[in-house]
């Protein structure tokens, strides 16, 4: 199914039927990537007088309940609330279906490698996605596909599926990257990392209020200039999927949380008058 749509006065063509995930697909019973060593998700039969919710053990249906931890357990989409006082769901900030998306891939290096900073300090190993890297990547992005952008980094090795990032530390943005993205015009943003920040920064969470628009060490939702904003961590986009302009769908369930696990979809986008009569 195709349908068309029209973004500053150009007309596109987006193919449904050609949809690509980008989410990681959790597994109760296997790998899953972990993000700060927290319990992985599990999956357990609900068992109630003498009702067992698994047929494999002689039950008449399965009933399962699910622990998981939205935040570290896999692919996850946050709003503001997820570093305010007051509760916000990530419901309120979702509610485009369809959003016009451009996916780039950047290099991070090493801290001792670049001038850009981060608050707290950074190590000379740490790895970092800089903003002239971003803004190398994003140079010839149209505007009308910059409400979304995804982030893909280097190496991309399937691995990232059921990675553990204690074991082995992510890249994270640089204040700079972070202030050029918080400066651009989007909505959402997603990357392949399990957080913006450092996995340890003294509980700063510096890059996570730049995005939002919030002074340093602010907890309230009114200092937020762009609450309207979301943040998808732990995609994977495998390297055959091209960089470039796509319509993204976020699917979460209806949490009145300030994350929920997410369903993540690329859809496929072409300029409508490349298409064949």
């Amino acid at each position: 199914m195709k349908i068309q749509l029209v973004l500053n006065h150009t007309s596109y063509t987006a193919d449904l039927s050609a949809a690509i995930p980008i989410s990681i697909p959790l597994k109760f019973d296997g790998e899953q990537p972990n993000h700060f060593g927290v319990p992985p998700a599990t999956a357990e039969p609900v068992q109630a007088g003498d009702f067992l919710g698994d047929v494999r053990r002689g039950g008449s249906c399965n009933v399962e309940s699910y622990r998981v931890i939205p935040h570290c357990n896999g692919t996850h989409t946050e709003c503001v609330g997820h570093i305010t006082e007051e509760r916000v769901a990530i419901m309120e900030a979702l509610r485009q279906p369809l959003v016009p998306a451009t996916l780039i891939t950047v290099e991070p290096v090493r801290g001792e490698e670049t001038p850009e900073s981060y608050a707290p300090p950074k190590a000379a190993e740490d790895i970092l996605i800089t903003r002239q890297a971003l803004e190398a990547a994003l140079a010839s992005a149209e505007p009308a596909f910059l409400t979304a952008v995804i982030i893909r980094t280097r190496p991309n090795d399937p691995g990232k599926r059921s990675r553990n990032y204690l074991q082995e530390p992510p890249p994270y943005f640089s204040r700079e990257a972070m202030a050029y993205l918080g400066d651009l015009p989007l909505r959402h943003l997603l990357v392949d990392i399990p957080s913006v920040d450092r996995v340890f920064d003294e509980g700063r969470m510096v890059n996570h209020r730049r995005f939002w628009g919030m002074p340093s060490g602010s907890r309230r939702l009114a200092d937020a200039a762009r609450p309207d904003r979301t943040i998808t961590e732990m995609i994977y986009a495998p390297d055959e999927v091209a960089d470039g302009r796509y319509l993204v769908n976020i699917q979460i369930p209806p949490f009145l949380a300030d994350a929920a696990p997410a369903r993540v979809w690329l859809f496929p986008i072409s300029p409508a008058s490349s298409e064949r009569k």
